[in-house]
């Protein structure tokens, strides 16, 4: 088998996986790969007294923590490791307090494990109206339905399902919000040219169809206008406008990884010095400290990343800068949400890889406890199968 099939093939599984399976386990905070702190914003905006929108329409719901986590190792026996899991947790406190037995003080649950609707309803939805219940239901399963919390990907989400978020939940400036817009709708105008191909209008015309085309996929919801595509790219799906979401999740995280890489080059050269360094090998009496081990991770990880841009540019420019390779693009863009999914995962892994990271760096406590749980971190985040 080719190996670059093989390798894709590998990563389409894993996001399959992903993408099918949303629940997930508590673990440390620590290892949360993304947080969306709803406590924090919220306090702070009532503190300084700015007038906005609370998101969920029950006052204690707006007192989350929603997180995507890595499902640990030692929940095997309640979910499948290494999978990543939307959690809501409710602190005691706006700051994560460690109560006895390493347990953050609060109360957590995860949208889709058994019972989640019925323990919301327990503790805060039960006596609400129906409507409230249904949109701040709704509100975590729009958040369970990604891959990551980038503030791009969340105003998006809320945006094509007509909803409304302040814009002091999102920490991203409306401007760097549009051109992130602009620069993936660039990437959709040759994809909807495909749709008229043949059809008899003037250039005018064309771009007019073309442009309305291009909104119905970035909206990734009106799948009656974008049938004409669909079968022009020859691709069979139960869900269209869940495929041309998942392309638009691909364009953006090309983006989003090309930011990531200052980040990346400042862990790698730090772990590839305490790998060279015998005082931060530790032995603690289980487990010692080679750090070769995640940084070898990391490595598999940044390439997993990179093949699949690779790829994902390699079919673009072939079809749309060559005029060559439209079966090669059309299989590409046919397997995109499985893609979307192993994309998010990937980069969530490596932002959290970054954030202990950052954290220990912060602390500025190098003894031999706080280096080996850093070690064990990375090495529980890496973790894959």
């Amino acid at each position: 088998m080719d190996k670059n099939k093989e390798l894709l093939d590998r990563m389409v599984a894993r996001g399959r996986s992903l993408r099918i399976s949303k629940s997930g386990a508590q673990k440390q905070p620590r290892i949360n790969t993304r947080v969306f702190n709803c406590f924090r914003m919220t306090k702070q905006a009532t503190q300084q007294g700015k007038p906005f929108r609370p998101l969920f329409y029950t006052d204690t719901m707006n007192l989350c923590i929603i997180s995507k986590e890595v499902v640990p190792s030692h929940m095997k026996n309640v979910l499948r490791p290494h999978q990543l899991a939307t959690k809501v947790h409710f602190p005691y406190s706006d700051e994560y307090v460690v109560q006895d037995k390493n347990r953050v003080g609060g109360k957590s649950v995860y949208v889709g494990e058994a019972n989640f609707e019925r323990k919301l309803d327990d503790h805060f939805l039960g006596s609400q109206p129906e409507e409230v219940r249904e949109h701040d239901l709704n509100i975590l399963k729009m958040f369970d339905s990604l891959p990551s919390l980038d503030p791009f990907l969340i105003r998006d989400k809320f945006e094509i399902n007509d909803l409304e978020i302040d814009e002091m939940y999102l920490q991203i400036p409306i401007e760097e919000w549009q051109t992130i817009k602009n620069s993936i709708i660039s990437k959709f105008r040759p994809l909807a040219r495909i749709a008229f191909q043949g059809a008899s209008s003037t250039d005018d015309q064309l771009e007019v169809v073309t442009l309305r085309l291009v909104e119905k996929m970035w909206e990734a919801v009106d799948v009656e206008t974008l049938k004409p595509l669909t079968m022009a790219l020859r691709i069979e799906t139960d869900d269209a406008g869940a495929l041309y979401y998942a392309w638009k999740g691909i364009v953006y995280y090309d983006y989003k990884i090309s930011n990531m890489q200052a980040d990346l080059l400042k862990l790698m050269t730090a772990l590839d010095k305490f790998s060279k360094d015998r005082s931060t090998r530790i032995y603690n009496g289980s487990v010692t400290t080679d750090w070769k081990v995640p940084m070898a991770r990391i490595q598999a990880h940044r390439e997993d990343l990179n093949s699949v841009m690779s790829r994902y540019h390699k079919v673009y420019d072939d079809f749309f800068v060559k005029g060559e390779n439209p079966t090669e693009f059309r299989q590409f863009f046919g397997i995109a949400e499985d893609l979307f999914w192993f994309l998010g995962s990937t980069i969530s892994i490596l932002d959290s890889c970054v954030e202990q990271y950052l954290k220990f760096i912060d602390r500025a406590q190098y003894s031999p406890e706080h280096m080996v749980d850093l070690w064990s971190d990375l090495v529980e985040l890496t973790k894959t199968e």
